[in-house]
């Protein structure tokens, strides 16, 4: 498991992946990552190869550019690993992407939304979001400065707490 806390100089800085994140073969790591008013930047694949058990950001913008996450459920490996997926932070798509908390051995996960999601200015990216038996919560607006192309949800409970979803294929 990997925590991360990005300050310094009496702001808090940005955390950049240039490229895949993954957790250690067999062992559904989980990563917390804390920027404050900084950024993070997933520029890569998150848990493709091998998922992550958790993940959870904390920023002022999270930039989704590598296409995807996957979390697993497998607290029978991992006690920590509920397969949850939670972003603190205004979340920016910069590519088509899908976010998968689904299939784990000991269930699926949730995936929560604290702030705006919105795609890239003039980009009209797809979110696909796959819970299983999981709750997704949006608590804020989803595309409300730059629309999404389309938005698929699949969990148990699906929360939109935020009032509005705006979508446009242009």
């Amino acid at each position: 498991s990997l925590t991360s806390t990005a300050t310094g100089g009496g702001t808090d800085g940005d955390i950049t992946f240039t490229s895949t994140v993954d957790s250690a073969t067999g062992m559904f790591n989980t990563l917390t990552l804390t920027a404050g008013t900084g950024n993070v930047t997933f520029s890569g694949l998150v848990g493709s190869t091998d998922a992550l058990g958790l993940l959870d950001v904390t920023a002022s913008i999270l930039d989704i550019n590598g296409g995807g996450v996957k979390t697993l459920t497998e607290t029978t490996t991992n006690p920590s690993a509920t397969g949850d997926q939670s972003y603190t932070a205004n979340v920016v798509l910069g590519a088509d992407t899908t976010l998968a908390s689904d299939g784990g051995t000991d269930g699926d996960g949730n995936i929560n939304f604290v702030s705006i999601v919105d795609s890239s200015t003039n980009s009209f990216y797809t979110l696909t979001i796959t819970a299983g038996a999981g709750t997704v919560t949006f608590e804020d607006v989803v595309g409300s400065t730059d629309a999404l192309s389309q938005l698929s949800v699949t969990g148990a409970t699906i929360n939109i707490n935020g009032g509005s979803v705006t979508t446009d294929s242009d």
